[in-house]
């Protein structure tokens, strides 16, 4: 089935809502947003940015929050040549990840030798990747995302109403 089109911004700030109604801190969900909009552009599998939001105890949103920071003190050390070691389950989200070290990359690719742990092998030079200014989505992981966001909100009972604020106060 088709994808629908929708702005870059949309897919990041849906992909970021998801991210916190599945149980991920706010830090961790807006680099998330930012790369799922990464990994969706570059052709990504959707599929692969469901499978992150599945455990908020054990996810690629968790491991490669840090790795543009890491890219970073990378460059400084090695040059514009960088070999990085990821965890196994973080393969397909760790491209879209380095993209948000703002440094262009020739290559930014992972391989996995046997009986090694995955790697992100990166050379800095002329970027290629680009983001467009829309992105397909296709209707299956836009109604996960969907849901998972809806979770984040405040649910409209009375009881949810009846917090701080939600009163008299003094001065009125």
């Amino acid at each position: 089935m088709a994808g629908v089109s929708f702005s870059i911004n949309e897919i990041r700030t849906l992909s970021c809502k998801a991210a916190v109604g599945a149980g991920f801190p706010p830090a961790q969900s807006d680099s998330f947003g930012r790369a799922a909009v990464w990994h969706l552009a570059q052709g990504g599998a959707g599929a692969d940015v469901l499978a992150a939001l599945d455990d908020p105890a054990d996810s690629p949103i968790l491991r490669l929050h840090l790795l543009p920071d890491d890219i970073l003190r990378a460059r400084a050390l090695a040059g514009p040549d960088m070999t990085l070691s990821l965890q196994p389950g973080d393969e397909a989200l760790a491209p879209s990840y380095a993209r948000l070290a703002g440094i262009g990359f020739a290559t930014c690719q992972v391989t996995r030798a046997k009986n090694a742990p995955p790697r992100l092998n990166l050379r800095l030079g002329p970027d290629a990747a680009h983001l467009p200014a829309r992105v397909e989505v296709s209707p299956e992981v836009l109604s996960t995302l969907k849901e998972l966001a809806a979770r984040g909100l405040v649910p409209a009972t009375q009881g949810a109403r009846g917090g701080a604020g939600a009163g008299d106060i003094d001065n009125d």
